[in-house]
């Protein structure tokens, strides 16, 4: 239980991963939207978000 709770965590990479993810998503969200598409501006980057933060807890 020791090494769950360590004090090594730093959540710097995490949040660039997670910034960046959310960028790379935001043209494509931008540009379905322009087209008046079902998914865009707001689905994108949230769905970018969201696999990217449940690949990094499951690393």
């Amino acid at each position: 239980m020791q090494e769950f709770f360590s004090n090594n965590f730093n959540i710097v990479p995490h949040a660039i991963a997670l910034a960046a993810a959310y960028l790379l998503a935001l043209p494509i969200g931008w540009n379905r939207e322009k087209g008046e598409r079902s998914a865009g501006i707001r689905t994108f980057p949230l769905v970018a978000l969201a696999s990217c933060g449940f690949i990094q807890a499951a690393e």
